[in-house]
């Protein structure tokens, strides 16, 4: 519980110093991400969202963000916080405990990778195998139920933003 409520408190004080900012009170839900036109980065984006506050606390813990920030092109996987709820509580504290960051670290960049792929129209329907940001690779499955990564239901897709592209999943995805 200790590190949930440092985490809350870490995500609102941070995105309240971007001018014209995400706040607490001006974040989005998935829906109103994903019929809006977003001209900032990929971590801007997730900030938007209030569906995506502990991903966003993962990344900024990581210093992931940072990396985000820079001119590369991203596609990043991004699960809701819902995800986060479907692991054991004890769990997600295990996660986010400063003596694990290294362990987060490794997972999140299971959640991203370098360059914009887009899953909706230009994936073919069968089994494709791509490389994360921490070199495991990530089944991507399309088929009559839809796009699924490693087994996570794809929950939004194909969000543009400058510097690529995000995609909202149903679950953490690990190896």
């Amino acid at each position: 519980m200790k590190y949930f409520l440092i985490l809350c408190f870490l995500i609102f004080p941070l995105s309240a110093h971007a001018k014209q900012g995400p706040n607490k009170d001006n974040l989005l839900t998935v829906d109103q991400l994903t019929r809006s036109h977003h001209e900032g980065g990929v971590f801007q984006l997730l900030q938007w969202s209030k569906d995506h506050t502990l991903f966003v606390s993962a990344l900024l813990l990581t210093g992931l963000n940072e990396e985000l920030d820079k001119n590369n092109s991203w596609t990043v996987m991004a699960p809701t916080n819902r995800a986060f709820s479907k692991l054991p509580r004890e769990k997600v504290h295990e996660l986010f405990a400063p003596e694990n960051r290294e362990k987060l670290k490794h997972l999140m960049k299971y959640h991203l990778q370098k360059g914009g792929l887009l899953l909706t129209d230009s994936l073919p329907v069968g089994s494709s195998r791509y490389t994360t940001f921490n070199g495991n690779d990530i089944v991507i499955t399309k088929d009559y139920r839809g796009v699924l990564l490693n087994g996570s239901y794809l929950i939004a897709a194909d969000l543009k933003a400058r510097n690529g592209v995000v995609h909202f999943v149903d679950r953490l995805i690990s190896p």
